[in-house]
């Protein structure tokens, strides 16, 4: 979902900060875009929708940012699906709700602290071994 392009540290531009690239396995400094395609499942191939540059608003943080961008392109993106797929790092609070609350349902590899929704109600429950823990 995302992609980072880095610059050097002298560089000035707009949205320059510190980014976790997964590839890196620690932060670097640079420009980071978030990348929205849609999935050919029967071509096996993505095609690029469109990209944006990671600049949240004072006081946002980044899992906020992206799922801004996702409710602001909901109606658009409902037309071809109601699923989103993300990287484990969006499989968590509050991008899974913010979603969900606009039409589009999640498909992530969870994180090493899973939570989940149950029936779209703002209900968490820890996932243990595969099922929820009653």
């Amino acid at each position: 979902m995302t992609l980072a392009i880095f610059l050097s540290q002298d560089a000035v531009q707009e949205g320059v900060g510190w980014f976790w690239p997964g590839s890196a396995n620690h932060s670097k400094w640079g420009l980071e875009i978030g990348g929205i395609a849609v999935l050919d499942l029967d071509n096996h191939t993505a095609l690029h929708l469109e990209a944006v540059q990671t600049i949240p608003l004072k006081g946002e943080t980044l899992l906020d940012f992206y799922a801004r961008i996702f409710i602001e392109r909901a109606p658009e993106l409902l037309k071809i699906s109601n699923v989103a797929v993300a990287d484990a790092y969006f499989s968590k609070e509050p991008f899974v709700s913010k979603l969900m609350l606009c039409g589009l349902d999640v498909i992530s590899r969870l994180r090493d602290e899973p939570y989940i929704l149950k029936n779209n109600q703002n209900v968490k429950e820890l996932l243990l071994y595969g099922t929820i823990a009653a």
